[in-house]
């Protein structure tokens, strides 16, 4: 009897434990979990940067109105204001001089106000626009035309996108 008890309580020891496939669930589990969270957090910083940069043109472009609205100067007495995308991820804000009166974007003539570059990992689409603003109303121009109309820059990060628009009339909007 004595040595049943003995077999059972060391076949009971060899039983503890955990066997290999309970170790590989385990470990399958914390894999699946670990990588949604990345997935998530990667995600994340793509909504984080896509937004960030799209409230920034749309802040720049409504600086450049103000800036009309104000007849604001640079040193020089301004014709008027204006925001052109240089390339995919920077844009400028520039005056024209009352010296050389233009609703577009001149090279040599036009003074920049500030470049902007977008946020890493974010680009603006289409390129060459130019939207500018002439005070003391301010006039719209979108593309060197006034009247009715509308340009819509579009912002990508990664597999999201959002639209800055500005309106003829002046409104900027963002959707």
């Amino acid at each position: 009897m004595i040595f049943i008890c003995y077999m059972l309580r060391r076949y009971q020891k060899k039983e503890s434990g955990f066997s290999i496939i309970e170790l590989l669930v385990v470990i399958f589990i914390i894999g699946l979990i670990s990588s949604s969270v990345l997935v998530s957090y990667f995600n994340g910083n793509n909504q984080y940067s896509l937004t960030q940069a799209t409230q920034i043109l749309a802040a720049n472009i409504r600086q450049a109105q103000n800036k009309a609205l104000s007849g604001q100067q640079q040193g020089v007495s301004p014709y008027g204001f204006g925001v052109k995308i240089v390339s995919a991820t920077q844009y400028v804000i520039f005056l024209n001089p009352t010296s050389a009166p233009s609703n577009d974007y001149v090279e040599g003539s036009s003074q920049i106000v500030e470049t902007i570059s977008l946020p890493t990992g974010t680009v603006v689409s289409p390129i060459n626009q130019r939207i500018f603003y002439i005070p003391p109303d301010p006039t719209t121009y979108l593309n060197n035309s006034a009247g009715a109309g509308s340009i819509t820059l579009t912002i990508t990060a990664g597999p999201l996108t959002k639209n800055v628009v500005a309106y003829s009339n002046g409104k900027i909007e963002i959707n």
